[in-house]
């Protein structure tokens, strides 16, 4: 599912395909919200070709993390064997989480292992919390 949606939350979050920024909006997902069967990350805002569904790697930053692809995909007209998401801070430093990274209409999605699903669920509530408090 493409756009806002309940249980799609809104972060933050810079892409960076290749060294260049792309336009785009990042949510997390929550489970059990707009047909979601796990939480993952949505990014979004431009067009992705290539397999449907890649293997990858979730690397942490002191910036946020790095996705390393096992097979190159197209994003926004550039070749991405690496995906930088500036902002998104849920693993430490060089701590590792593998990943699945689909197509889907409209951009792609993030799936991480189970290790990493309660720190996006606690990063949307936190989000939540503080639009509620604004």
């Amino acid at each position: 599912m493409t756009g806002p949606a309940q249980g799609k939350i809104r972060i933050p979050v810079e892409v960076i395909i290749m060294g260049h920024k792309v336009d785009s909006i990042v949510y997390i997902h929550l489970k059990g919200y707009s047909r979601a069967r796990i939480t993952h990350i949505d990014i979004e805002g431009f067009d992705a070709e290539g397999d449907k569904i890649n293997g990858g790697m979730a690397v942490g930053t002191s910036n946020g993390l790095t996705i390393i692809l096992k097979k190159e995909i197209v994003i926004a007209g550039k070749n991405a064997k690496k995906i930088v998401l500036r902002g998104l801070r849920v693993l430490n430093i060089g701590e590792r989480a593998k990943c699945v990274i689909g197509i889907k209409d409209g951009g792609i999605f993030v799936g991480f292992e189970s290790k990493v699903l309660p720190r996006l669920e606690k990063l949307a509530l936190e989000r939540i919390d503080g639009a509620s408090e604004g």
